[in-house]
């Protein structure tokens, strides 16, 4: 596999629905592509920053699958804490997973975002512990304990760019993004959202307001936005439908790799 030097990747957040990055990121190992850079936020900084440190897409698939890490998505969601103690049950799947630590150490250069609690900025983090790096950028408000990372309070990055392609602008000559906010409908009465599910909604909705917005600013060479209807935030037993939804999402992903990345 070479290392390909115009090509960077942008994974958005989206809670379970985020495991439909696997795929796409499959599709660069059976073409051999290396990507320049990726940046993440929320679910993309879980599966980008295990992808950048060097496990495969199919280790990706294998780990955030198993029983061990549905159920503890799920007890993070019944108690509300998934980060509620230091960094809590995530930042201790993190520390038994990821084969690096340390951004010096991933083997691919990655770049994740996260937002500042208390001046509302955008803050990018690509040096130092990885692992309160990904913690913070999916701090989800509401549900997980803020994570306090170089004298800031950082929450998911997800309220001030949810898709963080931007930041690979200028950087890599082809990006690619990949948004896995899903969509909604009433179809399932029993879909009517109770508070928590409000709750989660009404930041998908924002995030999708920011997403429109930032789009009309800039460029971006190539983006995905499955369907994914009607997925909760920690449906994590639904990951063979979710994987299996994007398909052709991910067929058009290679086409576009195959025709301009690699014949550029």
């Amino acid at each position: 596999m070479a290392d390909n030097l115009d090509l960077g990747i942008a994974l958005g957040g989206g809670g379970a629905k985020g495991l439909s990055h696997i795929p796409f990121l499959a599709a660069l190992d059976d073409l051999g592509v290396r990507p320049a850079m990726i940046s993440g936020c929320s679910i993309g900084a879980i599966v980008g920053g295990l992808y950048a440190a060097g496990l495969s897409a199919r280790d990706l698939a294998e780990i955030l699958e198993s029983d061990g890490f549905v159920s503890g998505a799920k007890q993070g969601m019944n108690l509300f804490s998934w980060a509620a103690d230091g960094l809590g049950l995530l930042g201790g799947f993190l520390n038994d997973t990821l084969p690096v630590k340390d951004f010096g150490g991933l083997k691919h250069p990655a770049m994740f975002v996260a937002s500042d609690f208390w001046t509302r900025e955008q803050v990018v983090m690509q040096e130092g512990d990885l692992v309160s790096a990904i913690c913070a950028s999916s701090a989800l408000p509401g549900l997980m304990k803020p994570v306090e990372r170089a004298g800031r309070v950082l929450i998911d990055g997800g309220c001030v760019n949810p898709l963080p392609f931007d930041l690979l602008t200028g950087k890599v000559a082809h990006v690619a993004a990949i948004s896995v906010a899903g969509a909604k409908n009433a179809e399932d009465a029993a879909l009517k959202p109770n508070r928590t599910n409000a709750l989660f909604n009404a930041f998908q909705i924002m995030q999708n307001s920011i997403l429109r917005e930032k789009l009309k600013a800039n460029r971006v060479d190539f983006l995905a936005e499955p369907g994914l209807t009607n997925i909760r935030v920690f449906e994590f037993n639904r990951a063979d439908w979710i994987m299996e939804s994007v398909s052709e999402d991910v067929d058009r992903f290679k086409y576009w790799i195959e025709a301009v990345v690699l014949q550029a």
